[in-house]
């Protein structure tokens, strides 16, 4: 397989995109700053560049792999232990239940 790999023309200018797209600039002069900075593109070119690289996709068989996942950690439980949550009027119990209430009769028996 003669060559290299293909690599946008846009992987050069990536910072750049991104911070003129935190400084709320339009996809057109994005294009225009890029292309007076000698890269010569289209608005389209750009939104789609953009739009792939925020996604992370790669093209099919250059797949990186999964990273691996964090360790899970205990999350300890606070217990209560201050006497101003007892006195607080039941405020952080939780509700108490309904009782199950019968099902009502039909009002009519309508049978055909």
């Amino acid at each position: 397989m003669p060559g290299k790999p293909f690599q946008s023309k846009l992987q050069l200018h990536w910072e750049t995109i991104r911070s003129l797209r935190r400084d709320r600039k339009t996809w057109s002069e994005i294009a225009q700053v890029l292309t007076a900075q000698g890269c010569a593109t289209s608005r389209q070119d750009v939104h789609a560049f953009y739009k792939r690289k925020v996604q992370g996709r790669v093209p099919l068989g250059f797949e990186e792999p999964p990273p691996a996942a964090p360790a899970l950690t205990e999350v300890k439980v606070a217990t209560k232990t201050s006497s101003s949550e007892a006195t607080a009027g039941g405020f952080f119990e939780s509700p108490p239940t309904k009782a199950a209430t019968p099902k009502k009769k039909p009002r009519y028996n309508v049978d055909f």
